[in-house]
């Protein structure tokens, strides 16, 4: 599914079976991602974050239903926030939104970067049951198939 705006999405919110009592409403996009573009939503005074994907994660070999797998999984365990709904055929996934900073690596102190090491090991033992990815065959696909801000 290639790059495209969150509103349409959100007005089928209904149809979609979204779990909101009113139309959710777009608050900001958020930064980052290159396979995805990720948007602050509103439902009622609720924080989500709805998560689309931004360029042909299929073509570039993207299992968007292992990664929901993965990230419900992680979220169950404490590690993630909640998996809310997902669509791998229409390209998004609606997680709880989580307040935080968005830090690159070299900026973080020792212990944020401990904690988060520490994070990402506990996401490493947890037992999901997916098939096996070698991600680094696609960085050349990415860089030609995604647009990056």
């Amino acid at each position: 599914m290639s790059a495209r705006q969150p509103e349409p999405l959100l007005a089928e919110w209904q149809a979609l079976g979204l779990p909101f009592a009113t139309r959710p409403q777009l608050v900001r996009a958020l930064p980052g991602g290159r396979t995805n573009r990720s948007y602050l939503i509103d439902a009622a005074g609720e924080r989500f974050v709805l998560r689309m994907d931004a360029c042909a994660g299929t073509a570039l070999g993207i299992d968007r239903q292992r990664e929901h797998r993965i990230v419900a999984a992680a979220a169950a365990a404490g590690l993630a926030p909640a998996l809310v709904h997902a669509d791998a055929a229409r390209g998004y996934m609606l997680m709880t939104y989580a307040q935080g900073e968005h830090a690159h690596i070299k900026n973080l102190s020792t212990a944020r970067r401990e904690a988060l090491l520490a994070t990402v090991a506990e996401i490493a033992k947890l037992d999901v049951e997916v098939p096996a990815s070698d991600y680094s065959q696609l960085v050349a696909l990415l860089r030609e198939d995604c647009d990056f801000d």
